[in-house]
């Protein structure tokens, strides 16, 4: 589930900002190439929705991180416009509508936060009717 929103988070910023833009989901390398996005969850909870069942309530946090060229780190103007782009482009994706978009700046690094909630259901294995037999006739 939660790989599922980062790929489709990935696959929307990727068709926002196309190619030139590096996107990572798992750890970063020490010499990343820039301007790129590092995409993580950073909380995850599950509720139970009924007292016994299979459905439950997911609450979820992602936060995107951009780090830009670096001889754009100080420029405040390129992070804005970059931070509205990121905005449109995780607030509906395949499925999910976040809410609760909040970006925050620092030494010319964007940090954008997203919640995703919604309700999932458990699928169960159980197989019940698996020793049933039947034994029946006509009269």
């Amino acid at each position: 589930m939660i790989n599922d929103i980062i790929n489709k988070m990935g696959k929307s910023i990727n068709e926002e900002f196309g190619e030139d833009y590096t996107i990572y989901s798992e750890n970063m390398p020490q010499d990343f190439n820039t301007p790129c996005f590092f995409i993580e969850c950073i909380k995850y909870s599950r509720e139970k929705a009924l007292s016994r069942g299979t459905r439950f309530l997911v609450s979820t946090v992602f936060r995107v991180t951009y780090f830009p060229y670096e001889e754009n780190l100080n420029q405040n103007e390129d992070i804005y416009e970059i931070s509205d782009r990121v905005f449109d482009s995780i607030e509906y994706i395949d499925g999910y509508s976040g809410d609760g978009i909040k970006a925050e700046f620092s030494d010319g690094i964007l940090a954008v936060t997203v919640n995703y909630d919604f309700q999932a259901v458990k699928e169960n294995e159980k197989n019940y009717m698996n020793n049933l037999k039947q034994k029946g006739g006509v009269r």
